[in-house]
């Protein structure tokens, strides 16, 4: 990350020497976070305003999601359904089956080896929507949310 600026005349600049870099293989979790600051004033008129800007980005290592499973579970912990979808495909809104009391939302995902690696999440009529990570074309995988309808009386 190297911050990127634009002076009042319109020129764009970069500032050098302030870059931020994630190398080698990452485990997933590392993460890194960089605060990017800057203050200006301007006087016009014998009046002087001050702006001040604060940009925060924050990286977290993941690994390659392949799959999207969600389980619908009844109350005794009974599978009613089990439903595959590919990342960033799932649906924009999910209805849970009548009997469902909870959903468990496993990714399967590729390490840096190449292994195969299940992560798993709990849903509950608590949440009004479930998160699930895909991977864009560039490489940067971002959150994709369903709305969860649990429709009940």
């Amino acid at each position: 990350m190297n911050p990127i600026y634009q002076s009042p005349d319109g020129r764009i600049y970069v500032v050098s020497n302030t870059g931020t870099i994630l190398a080698g293989d990452q485990n997933e979790g590392t993460a890194l976070t960089e605060t990017i600051e800057a203050t200006t004033t301007v006087t016009e008129n014998g009046k002087s305003k001050t702006h001040h800007a604060s940009v925060k980005i924050s990286f977290v290592a993941v690994n390659l999601p392949r799959q999207i499973v969600v389980l619908q579970m009844d109350e005794d912990s009974n599978i009613l359904s089990r439903e595959a979808y590919t990342p960033g495909q799932m649906p924009n809104t999910l209805t849970p089956e009548s009997g469902a009391a909870y959903l468990i939302v496993e990714t399967h995902k590729q390490d840096q080896d190449g292994n195969r690696v299940v992560s798993r999440a709990l849903y509950d009529e608590s949440h009004n929507f479930l998160d699930t990570l895909y991977c864009r074309p560039d490489g940067i995988c971002v959150r994709q949310f369903t709305e969860l309808n649990w429709n009940r009386p």
